[in-house]
């Protein structure tokens, strides 16, 4: 089902995070077991597929969070931006 909604495969590996992820949420919820979880899932209002997406996604943003992005930036790219950019001279 994840896969259909969102593309996202899940393979074995990933079953120790998912429970973590759905305890959460299930707590949230109230629901005591998986089993409630999918009840809810399958039978409760239409938009929790989006909560569960939601929870088996790794929102993950790296730019500008290390200091070889910035070394990059000060050294590469913004030099060939301005060299780029630099008015020609007469």
């Amino acid at each position: 089902m994840v896969y259909e909604q969102s593309g996202i495969k899940l393979g074995p590996e990933k079953k120790l995070m998912l429970e973590g992820r759905l305890k959460r949420r299930m707590a949230n919820l109230d629901l005591a077991t998986y089993g409630d979880y999918c009840e809810y899932l399958f039978s409760g209002p239409g938009e929790e597929v989006v909560h569960l997406i939601d929870v088996v996604t790794t929102n993950k943003t790296d730019f500008f969070r290390e200091k070889a992005h910035f070394d990059f930036l000060t050294t590469r790219a913004l030099p060939d931006l301005v060299a780029l950019k630099a008015p020609e001279t007469c």
